[in-house]
Parts: C-alpha cells; sequence; structure tokens
C-alpha cells in the first residue's frame, strides 16, 4: 500500500496491537509514502513519539469526556483527534484547534451528518463511503 501511494498523498496507519510500534515506524520509514499513525491504545501513539519525534500522531476516542481528549492529546504529543463523529460539536472543534490541533471525524456515512460536520469546522472525515465525497454523487 506505501509503496502505491502517491508522494502528495497521506496514508493513515491505524495502530490496533500492543508492542508494534518499531515494526510500524520501521515499514513507515522504509516506504516512500508520507504517512501518520493514530490509535485508540494512547500509551502506543506515546511510544511512537519516542521512537519517531517527527512522525505525525493522532488518538482515537468514543465514550471520554472532551476536556479529557483535548488534556490526552498534549501528553501524548498528538496532532490529531479523531472522536466518533456523533462526539463532535462546537465547542470540541473550538477546544482542540485553540490547542493548536485538528479534529477528523470517523466513521461518517452519511452525506447530512459529513454536512454537518464540515459546517462546525471539523478538519477531516474518516467514511466506508467515499461517494460522499464526490461532487457528482452529490449531484444525483
Amino acid at each position: 500500500m506505501l509503496a502505491l501511494t502517491p508522494a502528495e498523498k497521506t496514508v493513515y496507519v491505524e495502530i490496533k496491537g500492543s508492542g508494534i510500534e518499531a515494526a510500524v515506524v520501521s515499514t513507515i520509514a522504509n516506504g516512500s509514502a508520507r504517512c501518520a499513525v493514530h490509535s485508540f491504545d494512547h500509551a502506543a501513539i506515546a511510544r511512537c513519539r519516542e521512537i519517531a519525534p517527527d512522525l505525525p500522531r493522532g488518538i482515537l476516542y468514543d465514550q471520554a469526556p472532551p476536556d479529557v481528549m483535548v488534556r490526552q492529546l498534549e501528553l501524548v504529543g498528538a496532532r490529531d483527534l479523531w472522536p466518533r463523529w456523533n462526539l463532535i460539536d462546537a465547542e470540541l472543534v473550538a477546544r482542540v484547534h485553540a490547542a493548536g490541533a485538528r479534529v477528523i471525524a470517523w466513521t461518517v456515512n452519511s452525506r447530512a451528518d459529513a454536512q454537518s460536520l464540515v459546517a462546525l469546522g471539523v478538519d477531516g472525515l474518516c467514511t466506508d463511503d467515499v461517494r460522499l465525497l464526490d461532487a457528482q454523487s452529490q449531484r444525483e
């Protein structure tokens, strides 16, 4: 996958295993693709910061209060907060942006939800249906 990705695109790698951070970072370093890592395991993201401080990082969450997550961003040195889409509101976006970070919503599979999130100022959307982002399919 990393070899097939154009240089101007970013591959977002989700770490889903314990103790694999060095292998993930090594794989990324040996490839030509621009990458970022993220995980529900915030300790894994902190370990990635130790191994590869310049590698962009993010943390996923699906239930913690927003103020806890904003503090967690700073603790692990993450650039991106990946909340489940229905946990995002204007206050969260403002707090994350004030901390100098980005909000990337997951998993957004409704055009109406995507439009609402864009209106709130999220920085990115993760979806299972890329047709949501296609201008042609929006006219159909």
